[in-house]
């Protein structure tokens, strides 16, 4: 596994307690998150969740960060309405950086949080972040990070890997608005068209599987929100290499946000 898979429709038994789990009797599940949700979105805007969606799904801020996924669709708007999932290759992000770039980010070491993507969702057009998460709960800096090694070797396919996600608050030892802007411009050169594929969902039952340690993804606005339901169902099992505990120790037990 080392890209995007698309597999042909799967039968999709009806009802939310009947999700297929075909990884659970040889990998280990990643577990649920297990923090209560924050209720109010309006704040959230198509272009906003268009910049942040990217790379959600690495979960690179506990300790194990996630390895494959599968999303599988249950119900999908009519197709002209949008509802895409777009997918980027971290490892092609990686080799278009010029070579005193490379040279730049490659001892860098990024902490994460789940709180980040939270709160950055949650900022209206004037900059101001929604009151509910304006508290020490919702502050990454009040909470744990999971740390990993930015620059690093994808071991499936033995190429140099930009493992960063929408959840990468800051660089270590480097000061914070530097780091955040560092972040973030890698982030959007990741997100750049020549590294991205996108998923047009066609029927129930379509299944998607991919690498989260070499891929980002994120959700594509369409005119079926408020509309149309659109239901896909995740699966993604724990990264089983050598890096899959990052600088967070391995057996750690905490969990981002929650300790």
């Amino acid at each position: 596994m080392t890209s995007v898979h698309l597999l042909p429709p799967t039968p999709t038994p009806s009802g939310p307690d009947k999700m297929p789990n075909p990884l659970v009797q040889y990998r280990p599940l990643h577990p649920t998150f297990g923090a209560e949700a924050v209720a109010d979105f309006s704040s959230i805007t198509p272009a906003l969740i268009t910049e942040i969606k990217s790379g959600l799904a690495k979960v690179p801020f506990n300790p194990r960060r996630a390895g494959i996924s599968l999303l599988l669709a249950h119900e999908l708007p009519p197709p002209e309405l949008g509802g895409d999932t777009e997918f980027a290759d971290t490892r092609s992000a990686y080799d278009a950086l010029s070579e005193d770039r490379k040279a730049e980010i490659k001892d860098w070491v990024v902490c994460n949080s789940q709180l980040n993507c939270r709160r950055n969702a949650n900022i209206d057009d004037n900059g101001r972040l929604n009151p509910l998460l304006d508290t020490d709960e919702f502050d990454p800096m009040k909470h744990r990070f999971g740390k990993h090694k930015l620059v690093q070797t994808h071991e499936p396919s033995g190429r140099t890997n930009l493992y960063i996600a929408a959840h990468a608050h800051h660089v270590e030892g480097m000061p914070l608005k530097e780091g955040q802007k560092q972040l973030h411009d890698l982030l959007m050169h990741a997100g750049k068209p020549e590294f991205t594929f996108r998923v047009q969902w066609k029927e129930v039952g379509d299944l998607v599987v991919w690498d989260n340690t070499c891929t980002l993804h994120r959700s594509v606005p369409g005119q079926y929100a408020g509309k149309y339901k659109r239901d896909l169902r995740r699966t993604t099992v724990h990264d089983m290499s050598s890096q899959a505990w990052g600088l967070n120790g391995e057996g750690a037990t905490w969990r981002s946000g929650l300790d």
